[in-house]
């Protein structure tokens, strides 16, 4: 389970979800802690800010072929 660190960058990430600093500082302590889904949907956020390569390499390392989707109907991201 994440820590508190990593639950207080998501709290503030869904109030800045289109940071790409705050993305990436969430998918590194994800992926310190072993929460690879947390990290894998942290890099897809930096992605959606613009092509980033070091994001790209990231996914690939945690083996994801992740594709934003859009939003369901709680405006919760969707990857497929």
């Amino acid at each position: 389970m994440a820590d508190l660190e990593l639950r207080q960058l998501l709290r503030e990430q869904e109030i800045h979800p289109l940071d790409p600093v705050l993305a990436r500082r969430v998918a590194a302590l994800a992926s310190r802690q072993g929460e690879r889904e947390i990290a894998a949907t942290a890099w897809q956020a930096v992605l959606r800010t613009g092509r980033d390569d070091e994001a790209e390499r990231r996914l690939d390392e945690l083996g994801c072929d992740l594709i934003f989707r859009g939003h369901d109907a709680r405006g919760q991201d969707e990857f497929e």
